[in-house]
């Protein structure tokens, strides 16, 4: 089997829609890895409903970690995979298409043979009753990273971390950086993973995340400071990265960190602030790294 399906567990909640999600995939050649993150909901009962169903592997950890790194937690539960190639990370809350490892199979030589290390599932948000309140719209078949970036943090698209699948390789050689709550943390490892290449995006299979009052992203006002922090630091790390980017790119993007340092109160730190903001702007470049 080439694909493992890590779920970090804490709340059962919402879980069993998760499972049945898997148990009703067309095509059942993946692993399921589950890393109790110390739960004090014990998610017993519920896994024997499932035993036959789909290939379990289940490990109650004794600290928690989510509390103080969510990517730490994340990195305990990768650690129990075996030969997969690749892997996607399910919050507990969300759930699956039935034809979404189908399609993962069906695309899986095309990606190899583009040396894509990044797939993409369409999405839904979904709300507490499990209804539909958001779709995201159809989109190209293979886009870059870059592009995608853009969408999401200047034309208010959206995306999560259990609707993408990445390349095991890809994390070896990045792993997920340790921002506060994890927020962040997905947008960066999509860059990164790919190396801010392409990504392949698997349209008629969908992932449907879950927003709620129990999850960090249904809180908007929550831990705020420590999201903005987060904020500085995701844009800290594209800065290191911008011969990736061409000219109008980068026009977009110091737009978009003058726009975040302006709204979350915080200072990005773009190497070569005045030669960059310069060659892109011209003089009023310079006057935009002074006020």
């Amino acid at each position: 089997m080439q694909l493992a399906i890590i779920i970090p567990y804490y709340k059962v909640i919402f879980f069993r829609e998760t499972l049945q999600s898997l148990a009703n995939q067309t095509d059942h050649r993946f692993s399921v890895y589950i890393g109790d993150d110390a739960s004090p909901e014990n998610p017993a009962e519920l896994l024997r409903e499932f035993e036959g169903k789909f290939n379990i592997t289940y490990k109650k950890f004794e600290q928690n970690l989510g509390s103080t790194s969510l990517t730490k937690h994340w990195d305990r539960c990768l650690a129990m995979m075996n030969l997969e190639e690749w892997f996607m990370i399910l919050g507990d809350d969300d759930y699956l298409s039935s034809n979404a490892v189908a399609e993962f199979y069906r695309y899986q030589g095309a990606a190899e043979q583009e040396n894509i290390t990044v797939l993409k599932l369409s999405s839904a948000i979904v709300d507490e009753s499990s209804t539909a309140v958001y779709e995201k719209k159809a989109e190209l078949y293979i886009k870059s990273s870059i592009e995608h970036f853009f969408d999401k943090f200047v034309y208010e698209g959206r995306s999560s971390l259990s609707e993408h699948i990445f390349r095991k390789s890809a994390y070896n050689k990045h792993g997920f950086k340790d921002l506060p709550f994890a927020w962040h943390s997905d947008d960066l490892a999509l860059l990164e993973f790919s190396e801010y290449g392409n990504i392949m995006f698997l349209e008629s299979a969908k992932c449907f995340v879950r927003v709620s009052a129990k999850s960090i992203s249904g809180n908007p006002d929550k831990n705020k400071k420590e999201k903005w922090q987060a904020s500085k630091m995701f844009f800290d790390s594209i800065c290191q990265n911008l011969i990736k980017f061409n000219k109008d790119e980068k026009k977009k993007l110091f737009n978009l960190i003058e726009w975040y340092e302006k709204e979350k109160k915080i200072s990005v730190e773009i190497p070569n602030k005045l030669v960059e903001l310069y060659q892109v702007f011209g003089w009023k470049g310079i006057r935009k790294a002074f006020f």
